[in-house]
C-alpha cells in the first residue's frame, strides 16, 4: 500500500520542490520499514541529488527531510558520505549516506544521486557505526 504523495512546496518558502513519497504498508508482517523520500529536489540547477529516511514515521520524516535540504540549500553544502547536519533534529547531528543501487524509490531515476538521512539512536550512534542500537531504532540502510 503507497500513502499519496503530499506536496511540501507549502511547508517551505525557501525550499522549493515537487512532492513527498511515504511508503508503508501497515498490512505487512513487519519487516518492511516505511521508507520516504523527495522527489523533485534533482531538478533543482546544481543540485542533483534526492533524501530518503527509512523507519520513521511521515510527520517526523518529512520535517526531517525537510530540516537536512533546507541546510544543505542554505549552507551552499553539497552532499558527502558522512557529512553530519546540526540544524535538522532538535540540536542532534543526522548524518548522510549515499545510497547506491537505489532501485527501491519509485520516480526516482535510476542516475539520480539518493542520500539517506540516518538519525542517531539515543547514544549518538548511527546505522552501522558499532554497538548501534537496532532494535530499540531500527533504521534499516538503503
Amino acid at each position: 500500500m503507497t500513502a499519496p504523495a503530499l506536496t511540501a512546496s507549502g511547508l517551505s518558502e525557501r525550499l522549493p520542490w515537487h512532492s513527498m513519497h511515504h511508503i508503508h504498508d501497515p498490512d505487512s508482517d513487519g519487516t518492511e520499514p516505511p521508507l520516504t523520500f523527495t522527489c523533485g529536489l534533482a531538478h533543482r540547477p546544481g543540485r542533483a541529488y534526492e533524501l530518503a529516511v527509512t523507519g520513521l514515521g511521515f510527520w517526523l520524516a518529512l520535517s526531517i527531510l525537510t530540516k537536512a535540504a533546507e541546510q544543505l540549500v542554505d549552507d551552499g553544502l553539497d552532499p558527502a558520505e558522512g557529512m553530519e547536519l546540526d540544524r535538522v533534529l532538535n540540536g542532534r547531528r543526522v548524518r548522510l549516506r549515499r545510497v547506491l543501487g537505489h532501485g527501491v524509490l519509485p520516480g526516482v531515476p535510476t542516475a539520480t544521486r539518493v542520500w539517506q538521512v540516518l538519525t542517531p539512536d539515543k547514544w549518538g550512534r548511527f546505522p552501522g557505526d558499532h554497538h548501534y542500537d537496532l532494535p530499540e531504532w531500527p533504521q534499516p540502510l538503503l
